[in-house]
């Protein structure tokens, strides 16, 4: 998996993420099980970055 590194620190991440918010039950109820084996299958499959803020509210700007 290619990974990059964030200037002038020692951290390197992967170039494909994981977007965790459904885990947190934002479109669906996601089962308490399917969490934790979904977050573990994407760091064995090799993804450092793994985001799981809420998405951002929409703006005026971004729906013209």
């Amino acid at each position: 998996m290619h990974q990059r590194k964030i200037q002038n620190t020692s951290v390197a991440l992967t170039e494909l993420g994981f977007g965790a918010s459904v885990l947190g039950n934002l479109y669906r109820v996601t089962p308490a099980d399917d969490a934790p084996a979904a977050v573990d299958a994407a760091w064995e499959a090799g993804l450092r970055y793994l985001r799981s803020a809420e998405p951002l509210p929409v703006r005026t700007t971004e729906r013209e």
